[in-house]
C-alpha cells in the first residue's frame, strides 16, 4: 500500500506540475526569437512608421506635391525656408492667395447662401442651389490645384491638417524639381503608390499562387505534371515585354475610356497585371510543400469524415504553410515595388500627377546632364526606396530564421 501511496502521490505531484507548464506556439516562439534580432526589429519599426505615414501623409504639413512654381522655385537645393500654402483664386483677375483664406471666403458665401435659400421663393431656389453647387466646385478646385483631386479620406485629413498647422508647410528639405515642386513632399505621396503597387500585386500573386500551387500538389500525378508544365512554359515567357504590350494596347484611348466607364483606370490594372506575372515562384514554393503534406494522418482524418478535395486544400493543408507563405511574402513586395520602379522608369507606370518612387528617380535622370548636378533629384527617391528594399529583405530573412524550428536554438 505504501508503494502506491507513494507512486500516486509521485502521479499527482508530475500531474500538478504539468498543468502549471505553459506550452508555447510556434507563432509566440518566433515571435521571440524575432524580438532578440535587433537589425529585424529596426526593420519592422521602420517598415510601420513608413506604411503610417504613407497612410497618413494628407495630414502631415507638406507642401503640395503638383502645385508648380517653375519661374521662382524650380531647381533650388535643399533649403530650410518655410512656405505656405497658396492657391490661385479669383475670376476676373487670378492671383495667388493663402488656402485658408480662400477656404474661409468660400464657406462664409456658401452659409450666406444657405441662410437665404430658408426664405426664399419657389423660383428663386434652383437659382441658390446653383450658386450653393458654383461655391462647392470652388472649394473642391481649390484641393485639386495642390492635391490632384483627393478622395473623400484625404479631403478629411487635409481639412484636419489645415486646422493643426494652417498654411505653415515644412521646408524644401530635399530641394526641388524642374517645375519647382516640392521633393519632400512628392516622395512621401509617392510612397502611397509605390507601397500599394508592392502590396496588392504580392496579394494577387499570393492567391493565384498558392491557389494553383496546392492543387497541383494535391492531386499529383497527370494533373501535377501538366499543371507545372505550364509553369514551366510560362517561365521561358519575357514577361517584361508582354507587361509593356499590355499596358500599350491598355493605354489605347478607346480601350481607357471603355476602362473608366467600368471604373477601371490605369493604376488598378497596373496593380493586376504585374501581381498576375510572380504567382510562379509561389506555386512552385507551394506545391512542394503540399506534396510533403498531402499523405500525412491529419488529411487522411479529414478525407474519413467526408471532408471535399477543396476543404481539405484550404483548411487543412494550406494554413500548415502559411509560415513559408509569409516569408516569401516580404522577399516578394521588394522585387514588385523595383519592378515598379523600373516601368515608371521607362515611362510606363501610373499616370500623372500621380507620382511614385520610381517616377521620381526617372525625373530626376532626365534633369541630370554633365553640365548640370542637380544630385538631390535622384539621391532622395533612391534613398527612399532602397531603404524599403534592404528593410524588406531584412524582415524576410530575420522572419524565414525565426520560422525555421530548426534553428530555435541558434
Amino acid at each position: 500500500m505504501s508503494l502506491h501511496s507513494s507512486r500516486g502521490d509521485k502521479m499527482e505531484k508530475m500531474l500538478h506540475e504539468a498543468a502549471q507548464m505553459r506550452g508555447s506556439s510556434l507563432g509566440r516562439d518566433a515571435w521571440k526569437r524575432l524580438r532578440r534580432n535587433r537589425i529585424a526589429m529596426l526593420a519592422l519599426v521602420f517598415l510601420i512608421a513608413l506604411a503610417t505615414s504613407s497612410l497618413f501623409t494628407p495630414l502631415l504639413p507638406l507642401q503640395s506635391p503638383q502645385m508648380q512654381h517653375s519661374q521662382t522655385r524650380a531647381f533650388m537645393p535643399p533649403d530650410l525656408e518655410a512656405v505656405f500654402l497658396s492657391v490661385t483664386y479669383g475670376d476676373e483677375v487670378a492671383s495667388e492667395i493663402p488656402l485658408t483664406k480662400a477656404m474661409e471666403a468660400i464657406d462664409a458665401r456658401r452659409l450666406k447662401l444657405q441662410s437665404r435659400l430658408k426664405s426664399a421663393t419657389s423660383n428663386e431656389r434652383e437659382k441658390i442651389d446653383e450658386q450653393i453647387n458654383a461655391e462647392q466646385e470652388r472649394y473642391l478646385k481649390c484641393f485639386n490645384q495642390l492635391w490632384a483631386t483627393p478622395n473623400a479620406w484625404d479631403r478629411a485629413l487635409i481639412r484636419l491638417r489645415l486646422i493643426v498647422f494652417g498654411d505653415w508647410c515644412l521646408p524644401s528639405l530635399c530641394g526641388t524639381d524642374d517645375f519647382g515642386r516640392d521633393l519632400l513632399s512628392r516622395i512621401f505621396w509617392g510612397s502611397r503608390v509605390s507601397l500599394m503597387v508592392g502590396v496588392v500585386a504580392t496579394f494577387v500573386s499570393l492567391i493565384i499562387g498558392v491557389s494553383y500551387g496546392a492543387t497541383a500538389g494535391y492531386f499529383g500525378g497527370a494533373i501535377d505534371n501538366r499543371m507545372m508544365r505550364i509553369v514551366d512554359v510560362l517561365y521561358c515567357i519575357p514577361f517584361i515585354f508582354v507587361v509593356i504590350f499590355i499596358i500599350s494596347i491598355l493605354d489605347e484611348n478607346q480601350i481607357k475610356e471603355k476602362l473608366l466607364a467600368w471604373g477601371i483606370d490605369k493604376t488598378v490594372i497596373f496593380y493586376l497585371v504585374i501581381g498576375a506575372i510572380y504567382w510562379l515562384t509561389m506555386s512552385r514554393v507551394v506545391r512542394g510543400q503540399i506534396c510533403s503534406l498531402r499523405n500525412e494522418q491529419f488529411v487522411e482524418a479529414a478525407r474519413t469524415i467526408g471532408a471535399g478535395t477543396g476543404r481539405i486544400i484550404f483548411r487543412h493543408l494550406v494554413p500548415n504553410l502559411m509560415s513559408v507563405v509569409i516569408v516569401y511574402l516580404t522577399l516578394t513586395i521588394p522585387s514588385v515595388m523595383l519592378f515598379e520602379a523600373f516601368l515608371s522608369f521607362l515611362g510606363l507606370g501610373v499616370d500623372p500627377p500621380r507620382v511614385s518612387w520610381g517616377i521620381l528617380a526617372a525625373e530626376g535622370v532626365r534633369v541630370i546632364t554633365p553640365l548640370q548636378n542637380f544630385w538631390w533629384l535622384v539621391l532622395f527617391p533612391g534613398l527612399a526606396l532602397g531603404l524599403t528594399l534592404l528593410a524588406l529583405n531584412r524582415l524576410g530573412d530575420s522572419l524565414r530564421d525565426a520560422l525555421d524550428p530548426r534553428l530555435k536554438n541558434r
